[in-house]
């Protein structure tokens, strides 16, 4: 690839909560090194998200460029993305000569799409990831192995990804170990001065995956209230979706319990100060798999599969959606030692810094774009360890009843 003169437009496209806190590390990066700091930079909002996203590019000081209108939630998955891929294609097309998407969302497959149908090289931040069962979960499955076949540069997490996507004959040379870029976000927006969360010691439970709407969803709670009744040495803080009829579900089946505390969504420096303080996660979610992993936290996980399989050596329990299985393996949870906090297999806190390299070294033609002993290795001491130390810095939102 010949050097070019001029600084690429840069065309970030995001839509979701744990997208933008992915991505703010990348921008921060991307703005404070001398060979990118004059690259302009479009970060784009798909509307995915409205309202979480909105107060989360609030809280992390991120401006969105501009703001896309999309179709009621109840819209389907097809009718979402192609009005996203419409929406995006002309600014694409128009903006940027380098397209970055981050995960496995409607928005990330729409702006891989755009950017590779454009004909512009598309960047791929947290790539690699799979379960191999297609329906689980759904459809971020099907998402991340349809971005992966528009993409130039995979920037996987972790060496478990890299693997993933040599199996599907992906192009080494295009595939870059750099972490997680969300372990870069814990250090820049953890605080840790000494404020009580809670009284009491708990538990946090979360649970919106869409393939748990039904049979899932009832089996936490049943087993949410069985340990309530069985133990009383934790609180369980329930951290609702704000989807009113997965609200109104779990309030039905664990409002009347005495220990059982039904939250909002918090915002991201409160989650992971709640994160932090709590005795296990019981949850269906991905991302906070990666976050607990850094924290030193317990996982209680409510899937048939984990796209993160790290986490099983590092304080996970993998137990699907059987009520027995998931009291069996809270109490083991409590019961046994914490993993070790400030480490993790997701990330040291430089993959923002691994990324911002490689893009500079892609758009001046050189090779390779990280050198071997630059890539992330989980077995490998970093130099970026996150100060962590169980203080705890912001105070909860109102819980419900």
């Amino acid at each position: 690839m010949p050097e070019r003169a001029m600084p690429p437009r840069l065309c970030m496209i995001a839509g979701t909560r744990p997208e933008f806190i992915k991505l703010a590390p990348v921008l921060l990066a991307l703005k404070q090194r001398p060979e990118t700091r004059s690259w302009p930079i479009r970060l784009i909002d798909t509307g995915q998200h409205p309202d979480l996203a909105s107060q989360t590019c609030q809280e992390l000081g991120l401006q969105p460029d501009e703001t896309l209108s999309l179709p009621a939630n109840d819209a389907g998955l097809t009718a979402r993305l192609g009005v996203l891929l419409c929406a995006l294609e002309p600014k694409v097309e128009d903006n940027a000569d380098i397209v970055l998407v981050q995960g496995d969302t409607l928005s990330a497959l729409a702006g891989a799409m755009a950017g590779s149908y454009a004909q512009r090289p598309v960047m791929h931040i947290e790539a690699g990831l799979r379960t191999g069962l297609s329906h689980a979960p759904f459809p971020e499955e099907l998402n991340r192995c349809q971005i992966a076949r528009h993409t130039t540069l995979h920037f996987a997490p972790t060496p478990t990804a890299v693997r993933n996507l040599l199996t599907e004959s992906v192009d080494p040379a295009s595939v870059l170990c750099v972490g997680n870029t969300v372990i870069d976000a814990l250090g820049h927006y953890h605080r840790t001065e000494a404020k009580p969360v809670w009284s009491r010691p708990y538990m946090l439970a979360t649970c919106h995956r869409r393939e748990n709407w039904e049979g899932g969803l009832a089996a936490l709670c049943t087993a949410l209230a069985a340990y309530a009744k069985l133990s009383t040495q934790h609180d369980i803080l329930f951290l609702a979706h704000p989807n009113p009829a997965l609200q109104e579900a779990v309030r039905a089946r664990l409002g009347a319990e005495p220990r059982i505390f039904l939250l909002p969504p918090q915002p991201y420096r409160c989650l992971l100060s709640l994160l932090e303080g709590a005795a296990a996660v019981i949850t269906d979610s991905g991302g906070l798999q990666e976050e607990a992993s850094m924290l030193g936290v317990p996982v209680v996980l409510c899937r048939e599969a984990t796209e993160r399989p790290e986490i099983l050596s590092h304080g996970g329990w993998l137990v699907g959606c059987d009520p027995s299985a998931i009291l069996r393996a809270i109490r083991q949870a409590l019961g046994g030692p914490r993993p070790l906090a400030g480490r993790s297999p997701f990330g040291d806190g430089r993959a923002a810094d691994r990324i911002v390299t490689a893009l500079a070294r892609y758009w001046a033609g050189q090779q390779p774009y990280l050198r071997p002993d630059e890539l992330f290795d989980p077995n490998r001491p970093s130099y970026a360890e996150v100060p962590l130390n169980n203080r705890k810095a912001f105070a909860i939102g109102a819980g419900t009843r």
